[in-house]
């Protein structure tokens, strides 16, 4: 795939940070790739002047200059590319001189670095590598989605604990405005060098500052706990505070109710419309609701105190997706009576609060296109979006089918389909 580099350079909170990357040649083996003298002379220039280019910086202000060094790396980056065969280590080789050429503002090289990368991965697909220096080129580029794709297909290819990885995983993951797995980053390097790791030290605080304390006894209107990206054709429903996120296409309708003193808000799915047997268009709906649980409450109370009028109730085991739930389905032949009687599902849930809040709920964000107040060409300044925090304590959740028995089956169906793939509670 290509990509197109943006013409917008990132500074990272608002502020010049000079970056210590981790995602370069260091993960790299010259000896794999030539024994010749001059390509071991070329890999140490490389390495030894890491710090003129590993990173972008809007006011060159080095003792070496950009038109000294740009011809070096051009010199070197053919040399290495009339190398054959080529290997992986090769090839993130050319990537890795590309992404620094690119980081000088030669900007032909962003495709470049790409392709290379990309020809890494071919060369060995398991190898994590291509995929974290990827990211970290697209991270620095702007290209934060992207970015957090593929170090996330560089996680699940770990073999080894890997402390410069996760550093860089956390700087990622703060610029594309996913606080939550920075925190979890920066606590993995921790947890693997037995102290805080070079980005923690610099801007941990800031990070962990971006998530906001909520408070579950007060009132929020709707928008103030929700955000709504749409994705495609795809509509996300996301609350960190309430700790879900629901997946919809944007043909469905929804309602979403305050937050209110009661501590309850709710979710309402109106799926498209499904005909009974006699062609007849049969509105159902979907109700996901969500209760912050008071001292000594159970989820027994709650779901019991909601489904309380329906007479007709069967305990059912409707999946195993979450460790505390209690589902029923409910028959009441005094509703829809011209649709057969009311034929429900009620599926309770009960979550604790998980260790890292957010961190099923996040999705990257590209960062803001604010101008600099000193107006510098193509320069941007990133700023954090806050996100609020979690309700404290356990959640209770009840997810609720209301249908009739004309469409019963295929309502169902679709219900089933939207509680597996379309809905996940933290």
């Amino acid at each position: 795939m290509k990509t197109t580099e943006k013409s917008v350079k990132i500074i990272v909170f608002s502020l010049i940070l000079t970056v210590k990357t981790m995602a370069n040649v260091h993960y790299i083996d010259i000896s794999k790739i030539s024994a010749e003298m001059k390509h071991h002379i070329a890999f140490e220039f490389i390495v030894d002047n890491l710090n003129y280019y590993d990173h972008w910086t809007p006011e060159w202000k080095y003792d070496k200059s950009k038109e000294s060094l740009i011809p070096q790396l051009r010199s070197y980056f053919h040399t290495f590319e009339e190398l054959t065969p080529k290997n992986v280590e090769t090839y993130l080789l050319l990537g890795s001189i590309a992404h620094y050429l690119y980081n000088m503002e030669v900007r032909e090289f962003f495709d470049v670095a790409v392709r290379n990368y990309g020809e890494a991965n071919k060369s060995a697909p398991k190898d994590f590598r291509a995929f974290w220096f990827l990211g970290y080129h697209y991270a620095l580029a702007g290209w934060s989605i992207l970015a957090v794709e593929n170090f996330k297909k560089a996680e699940k290819l770990l073999a080894s604990e890997q402390p410069e990885f996760w550093d860089d995983y956390a700087y990622i993951s703060a610029m594309a405005n996913m606080p939550s797995h920075s925190i979890y980053a920066m606590n993995k390097v921790k947890s693997i060098i037995g102290e805080e790791g070079y980005f923690e030290e610099r801007l941990g605080e800031s990070v962990r500052e971006r998530i906001v304390p909520i408070d579950k006894e007060r009132t929020y209107e709707w928008d103030d706990i929700w955000i709504c990206p749409e994705i495609q054709s795809e509509r996300l429903y996301i609350s960190r505070p309430l700790g879900v996120k629901i997946q919809l296409d944007t043909a469905w309708n929804v309602h979403i109710t305050d937050y209110r003193a009661d501590k309850q808000a709710g979710f309402i799915i109106y799926p498209p419309r499904i005909k009974n047997k006699n062609g007849k268009d049969i509105l159902y709906t979907m109700l996901v609701m969500m209760k912050v649980a008071d001292k000594n409450e159970t989820l027994d109370d709650f779901i019991n105190r909601v489904t309380s009028k329906h007479l007709v109730k069967k305990k059912i085991e409707y999946s195993k997706k979450y460790d505390k739930m209690i589902g029923y389905e409910i028959t009441n032949k005094s509703l829809y009576e011209d649709m057969g009687g009311a034929h429900m599902l009620f599926i309770g849930i009960e979550r604790d609060e998980p260790e890292y809040p957010g961190l099923l709920l996040e999705i990257p964000f590209e960062p803001q296109n604010t101008k600099s107040q000193n107006n510098l060409d193509g320069l941007n300044i990133w700023r954090p979006i806050p996100s609020k925090d979690r309700f404290k304590g356990k959640i209770f959740y009840i997810i609720v089918l209301d249908s009739c028995e004309d469409i019963y089956q295929k309502s169902a169906s679709v219900f089933k389909s939207m509680f597996d793939n379309q809905l996940i509670i933290e």
